[in-house]
């Protein structure tokens, strides 16, 4: 079966609409994937779903912070998102703990990413720094 990325992001969404999530649907797409070759293809492929899902009204956010986020930083987080997507009647939040991140949160929509965890705010302040060595 050889379906274009974007007809078999359509079903995907459909189908998780409906149904949820599941283990077969899961090994389903994998196989698909895995048969025509295009595993090279996951993170777009899911990247459209997640922007079929918005225009379902159903507007996936990733959270990952360094530890638990707190019930005002949760509210915060789906109100901006529901400022930014106006289209979403329901504001799912997928949190993941990354304690890497040291502290702060990375918080990532269908279409774009802030990342204000220490770990990025460190690397910008060290690109700041070389960009001055570099200047007269």
């Amino acid at each position: 079966m050889n379906l274009p990325r974007q007809k078999l992001a359509v079903l995907i969404s459909d189908e998780t609409i409906k149904n949820g999530i599941s283990k077969n649907l899961s090994q389903n797409i994998a196989y698909i994937l895995l048969k025509s070759k295009k595993t090279h293809q996951l993170n777009s492929l899911l990247r459209d779903v997640w922007k079929d899902w918005l225009m379902s009204s159903y507007l996936e956010v990733i959270v990952t912070s360094a530890f638990p986020i707190s019930d005002p930083v949760r509210n915060d987080i789906k109100r901006i998102a529901k400022e930014h997507y106006p289209e979403a009647n329901q504001v799912i939040l997928i949190e993941t703990i990354n304690s890497s991140l040291v502290g702060g949160v990375r918080v990532e929509f269908p279409d774009q990413q802030f990342d204000m965890s220490v770990v990025a705010k460190i690397s910008q302040l060290k690109q700041l720094a070389n960009s001055r060595k570099d200047q007269p």
